[in-house]
């Protein structure tokens, strides 16, 4: 006998009986939470039977269409002659024909009973081994892919700019247009151009105002620029900047620290009436890109580093 498939199956059956336990009232909302994943997990266990011994008929997923226990009620167990501590391997005693023949009337496959021991099984994984990474997989809500995370959590750009993003980029950040439409807000009108509402596509960058910073940024950056819808723009970023060098990451960092700023500059003129000042927004955005400059040493000197470096100002240390 196998003593490491006994003591494997065993943990199993330990993390089985934890599932079924309710969640206690003094954790935490997030523990809770999670706790409440249990049952979905527990239909991702199954045994499979070797000898039969130690797996419960009636209790324990043994069977590919769920527990015995949901076909019977507790009275129909209690009358038959197989009761509630019968295993599995006494379904095919002379006690147990009635039960199988009904099993094989609604065509549920049996086991074939051996001399193995029994053991747990993590369907998902064709090992039956149970993983972290597994049960993540199969028990989180799975949506389309999308084209700007790469982007996004790229460890050039500072969580504060990141967060902005993924907001912009999951269409949630709280523009007029979008309090409009939820009905928080009656009507607006944007603070750079006091034309219409504002919205993601019009401030990022159909307004004059924002389009003229993103030009003027893209230059620096000597990269193209024409305005696109903002996954346009991201997926057109993503695949400008797929290398990872000092150009790269500088280009980044701008970028989401300009979009920074004019959500920053935008709400402070909307919420603090603060003037509107161009330039204001623009040394805003180059002391935030000196910043970042800082935190590299021994920047190659080529061509296009050094030009990046003049046009934005950046501390020539950067270079030693």
């Amino acid at each position: 006998m196998d003593k490491n498939a006994i003591s494997r199956s065993w943990r199993y059956a330990v993390k089985i009986e934890r599932l079924k336990k309710g969640a206690p009232t003094f954790c935490s909302w997030a523990w809770r939470k999670l706790l409440q994943l249990r049952e979905a997990a527990l239909s991702f266990f199954r045994w499979k039977i070797g000898n039969g011994q130690t797996v419960s008929l009636w209790f324990d997923p043994w069977l590919a269409s769920g527990l015995l226990s949901r076909r019977y009620s507790h009275a129909d167990i209690y009358r038959l002659p197989l009761h509630c501590d019968t295993k599995v391997a006494d379904l095919f005693s002379n006690e147990g024909t009635s039960i199988r023949e009904e099993l094989q009337a609604v065509q549920d496959p049996l086991p074939v009973i051996s001399d193995s021991p029994d053991s747990l099984q993590w369907i998902p994984q064709n090992s039956g081994l149970f993983s972290i990474p597994s049960a993540w997989n199969v028990l989180r809500r799975q949506g389309r892919l999308v084209p700007w995370p790469s982007f996004i959590w790229d460890k050039a750009i500072i969580p504060r700019y990141q967060f902005l993003l993924w907001i912009i980029s999951r269409n949630r950040l709280p523009t007029q247009t979008f309090l409009i439409s939820i009905g928080r807000l009656p009507s607006g009108t944007c603070v750079f151009c006091k034309v219409c509402p504002d919205s993601i596509k019009h401030l990022f960058f159909e307004c004059a105002i924002p389009n003229s910073l993103a030009t003027l940024w893209a230059f620096k950056c000597n990269i193209p620029w024409s305005n696109r819808p903002w996954l346009l723009t991201i997926q057109w970023l993503t695949d400008q900047l797929s290398l990872t060098n000092f150009h790269s990451d500088i280009t980044k960092f701008s970028f989401a620290a300009l979009c920074y700023v004019i959500w920053k500059t935008r709400n402070n003129m909307l919420f603090r009436s603060a003037p509107l000042c161009v330039p204001s927004m623009l040394q805003h955005l180059i002391k935030a890109l000196k910043d970042k400059a800082l935190t590299y040493k021994g920047v190659p000197d080529t061509p296009r580093n050094r030009r990046l470096q003049c046009c934005w100002g950046l501390d020539p240390s950067i270079f030693l």
